[in-house]
């Protein structure tokens, strides 16, 4: 397994309880910088196989450019193991993706712990927007995020 990061990864109350009761196994964080709007997808494939494995782009323009050696995600890679702001709680990341948000589909819903079926996708949105609308990174701008999968691990 890797190591922990520096700095733990924060999530509010709501989140934290849906973790611990195994109904929340992904989350989702906006790129810092957000790519120009004309950039796609190359690939949507794990970040991660020991190096950083991601492109956006057309053509010979791709955002961002490669990482230097050492470049850290900042939410973990593959096997890292999280420590959780607030929490004895550790994370063991699983998987690391790049979509947009509005990507996200209704089982990945669940994942990231919101539990009304019949409003999955709006409380999605309304979730998001509490975050990072005031960011400039609200639902509607449809931003670039990673996806991290994980799973809950006991510590002893």
């Amino acid at each position: 397994m890797g190591c922990g990061l520096s700095k733990p990864i924060a999530f509010n109350e709501a989140m934290l309880q849906a973790i611990t009761f195994g109904n929340k196994t992904q989350t989702r964080r906006p790129l810092r910088v957000q790519p120009p709007e004309e950039f796609m997808v190359k690939e949507a494939r794990p970040l991660y196989n020991g190096s950083l494995d991601y492109a956006i782009g057309v053509g010979p323009k791709v955002w961002p450019p490669i990482p230097q050696p050492g470049f850290r995600y900042p939410y973990g890679k593959n096997g890292d193991v999280l420590s959780v702001k607030g929490s004895n709680m550790r994370l063991l990341v699983t998987g690391v993706f790049l979509e947009r948000i509005q990507d996200i589909q209704p089982h990945e819903i669940k994942a990231e712990g919101i539990e009304d079926s019949a409003g999955m996708l709006l409380g999605f949105k309304q979730l998001w927007d509490s975050i990072y609308k005031d960011k400039f990174l609200g639902w509607d701008t449809n931003p670039w995020v990673f996806t991290t999968h994980f799973e809950r691990i006991e510590t002893e």
